[in-house]
């Protein structure tokens, strides 16, 4: 799975497992999420969104059920 460097004052990249509809999203602060069920549709648009914090509050923190992986899932 490739993670896509993003701007963002709290979101430092984004991946997608397309297979499993996992989008993992690493933090500024070094925390590591995976959100579960997530369409494909949603993660484009997340990515092509203009502010991704926002994008985030809105349309997937709650929505999702979602795993803290911090130190347990390599990012590179």
């Amino acid at each position: 799975m490739e993670y896509i460097s993003v701007e963002s004052s709290n979101i430092e990249k984004i991946g997608y497992d397309d297979q499993k509809r996992q989008l993992h999203i690493l933090f500024l602060k070094k925390t590591h999420y995976i959100y579960y069920d997530v369409p494909v549709k949603t993660y484009e648009e997340f990515l092509a969104s203009d502010s991704k914090g926002r994008f985030f509050a809105q349309f997937i923190k709650g929505m999702y059920a979602y795993q803290n992986v911090t130190g347990q899932v390599e990012t590179d």
